[in-house]
């Protein structure tokens, strides 16, 4: 597994990107089905395996951040995980304008 050129400073975070595939939306209940992870090589040379995901405490609070940085606010609230040898779906509920998040709408909408 090869690893970035340089290693992180002390505190540093490392961000990740992904192209996000959306498998299904639906603007009434403003949910989203989407991959959050895949079995592939990432642009550090990287690979998750899906099946090593340990989801146990994420599940008890299923909270989605911005971002995913806990220092971000929440957007919505995980509905469901499928976990396969090739990836993890999640279907996502997202926060609007009716609980005043101005924030998590543009996350939606943007996504």
């Amino acid at each position: 597994m090869r690893r970035a050129e340089r290693e992180p400073t002390k505190g540093e975070q490392l961000g990740r990107a992904m192209p996000c595939e959306i498998r299904q939306s639906n603007d009434e209940i403003r949910t989203m089905v989407h991959v959050i992870t895949s079995r592939s090589v990432d642009r550090y040379g990287d690979v998750v395996e899906p099946r090593g995901g340990r989801f146990e405490n994420f599940k008890k609070n299923p909270v989605v951040l911005f971002g995913h940085r806990d220092w971000n606010f929440p957007i919505g609230r995980n509905r469901g995980l499928e976990v396969s040898d090739i990836e993890v779906v999640a279907t996502t509920e997202f926060a609007g304008l009716e609980q005043s998040h101005a924030d998590a709408e543009t996350a939606y909408r943007l996504a």
